[in-house]
């Protein structure tokens, strides 16, 4: 993630009309559209899967154009990340070119949400939206596919997530896997996840330079936003934002509020999740060992957790390799780490054609 200047992003929305599902989004325009040639390789339909005080949250479905089968094409959710503070589903530097050439090597659709941010939201908020989500693929994908001519196997559903994204796909993993029985996880991708949010890093004041920044950001950066949110002079519900938006999250990180920014649910808390549930998909970790954003201990921890949660039933693949956050960015699915990963992905994802 790292620290680049302010990039504008143009979005115009088309409210959605109660009660009649998923509609359709404009395109982004201009020089924004110029950005998304990474994802030259799919076709792009935007959607509205809810509505929040007459924000419109938007979600992403990416279908290859070199689709082999139409039937029963087995899917991808990818989270952004962003501390949940910032990011949106589409911002290209954050989105690995390996795992949008994974999803075209597999024939696999990819479904990308926005969520509700911090410090405008609550992390209850979030989660709600990521259970919205698998509301969504159980009971609006198929009519969101149907003009396409694409039907979609849900019960062969890989969830991948980077940074704070790797909080949400784990969470959803945890939480909301027997959520609807048409809805099937078939396996958990945690990108240097962030997992162990009560850890001192994320709840102690200390210098803590990221990614080449400032040891410091001061908490009036935060506080001067949510100021101005009460205020009514920025908007109540965020859902999208880059570079513009990321002093936020590291004023809540480096003052050591960022647990207390999130939440006291215990249900926020990926590691709470891990110690209650009966079951969880099986789970691939990676993570760079030099990260400055997210401590690699976040990995280690949750992976030597999940090894033992669950009666030791829960198949666990932790990959470490040197790097800073973000360090798969270069990477392709023929790098060798990343071909060991997929490879191991394989014995649960996706599921065979009947």
């Amino acid at each position: 993630m790292p620290l680049r200047a302010k990039i504008d992003i143009p979005a115009t929305h088309t409210p959605r009309e109660p009660g009649n599902g998923p509609q359709p989004t404009t395109q982004h325009s201009g020089s924004a559209q110029s950005r998304m040639e990474k994802f030259s390789a799919f076709d792009r339909k935007d959607l509205v899967y809810k509505t929040v005080a007459s924000h419109p949250i938007e979600l992403t479905i990416l279908t290859p154009k070199t689709l082999k089968f139409r039937d029963n094409v087995p899917v991808i959710v990818r989270l952004h990340g962003g501390f949940l503070f910032t990011g949106w589903r589409l911002f290209p530097d954050w989105c690995a070119a390996w795992l949008l050439d994974f999803a075209v090597r597999s024939n696999a659709i990819m479904v990308i949400p926005d969520y509700r941010l911090l410090p405008e939201a609550t992390g209850v908020d979030i989660l709600e939206d990521l259970r919205d989500i698998v509301k969504f693929l159980a009971n609006d994908l198929d009519a969101a596919l149907a003009p396409l001519g694409i039907t979609a196997d849900t019960k062969s559903t890989l969830v991948v997530g980077e940074s704070a994204g790797g909080w949400a796909s784990v969470n959803t993993g945890l939480l909301y896997a027997n959520l609807d029985p048409k809805v099937q996880f078939s396996a958990i991708i945690s990108a240097y996840g962030v997992l162990d949010v009560r850890s001192r890093f994320f709840t102690e004041k200390y210098d803590k330079p990221i990614l080449g920044g400032p040891p410091m950001t001061p908490l009036s950066v935060l506080e001067d936003h949510k100021a101005a949110v009460k205020a009514g002079t920025k908007p109540a519900v965020s859902t999208t934002g880059e570079f513009e938006r990321i002093g936020l999250a590291l004023a809540a990180v480096q003052n050591g509020i960022y647990a207390k920014c999130l939440g006291d649910e215990s249900e926020l808390y990926p590691l709470d999740n891990l110690e209650r549930a009966k079951s969880m998909p099986p789970l691939w970790l990676f993570h760079g060992r030099q990260d400055s954003a997210v401590p690699v201990a976040n990995s280690e921890l949750f992976a030597e957790m999940a090894k033992s949660a669950c009666g030791g039933n829960t198949q666990v693949l932790l990959t470490l390799q040197d790097g800073e956050h973000g360090f798969d960015a270069e990477s392709s699915v023929d790098t060798e780490w990343v071909k060991e990963g997929l490879e191991w992905l394989g014995m649960f994802w996706p599921a065979p054609r009947s």
